[in-house]
């Protein structure tokens, strides 16, 4: 299965020029400001992508999927899979999503670190792929001035649960791919810290 990496389009989507994939998977900010109308625009374009599988989670810069979670349940297309804290199986690939983060300046599913803790428990231990926003600590995780940002407690939970892939974004700066603790980290970032695309989005062939 050829699957197809995303994140962090921030209402950009029409300008992505993407490869075939049989699956893609957008690691959340898929709006800019997080209204309404953005998360509309989106999920039409995803929604009409030519592929099998089209997944995706929010992130922090999503707003309106924390403060109107029964209004986006309405708004989810036929054919297009929305994870918060929860999961799905393809093809006997068990893939686990969660938009929650610690950066708590006014981002969307913002928590505390004493709080994101009770989160990351609820990844399951049979996970095969885990697609969240944030980054883990120490890996694809650096700001523009070169400071770890991602979460030790994430880090710490993925050890355990050793996923084959762990897909992440909101670090624009470190888009890319590493292999550590036997996973394949994956930041599929597609914009830079100016919010202009210019990277390429990430695939992977499973198994």
């Amino acid at each position: 299965m050829n699957v197809m990496f995303i994140s962090d389009s921030c209402g950009q989507h029409d300008a992505l020029m993407l490869p075939w994939g049989n699956m893609i998977i957008h690691a959340g900010n898929i709006t800019r400001n997080g209204t309404r109308s953005e998360v509309v625009d989106f999920l039409q374009w995803f929604a009409h992508l030519n592929y099998q599988h089209k997944i995706f989670i929010a992130g922090t810069d999503d707003h309106f999927f924390e403060k109107e979670p029964k209004a986006v349940r309405r708004l989810i297309p036929a054919g297009v899979i929305y994870l918060e804290e929860s999961g799905v199986e393809i093809g006997g690939l068990k893939i686990w999503g969660s938009p929650y983060n610690s950066y708590n300046h006014g981002s969307a599913f913002g928590k505390t670190e004493e709080k994101i803790v009770g989160h990351w428990e609820k990844i399951p231990d049979d996970s095969n792929m885990l697609v969240i926003h944030s980054p883990a600590y120490g890996v694809l995780d650096k700001n523009a001035k070169g400071e770890h940002e991602g979460s030790k407690d994430l880090l710490r939970k993925l050890v355990k649960v050793e996923p084959r892939y762990f897909i992440c974004g909101h670090r624009q700066s470190t888009h890319g791919y590493e292999y550590r603790y036997g996973i394949h980290f994956i930041n599929a970032s597609v914009t830079n810290d100016e919010f202009k695309i210019t990277h390429k989005p990430v695939f992977q062939w499973y198994p």
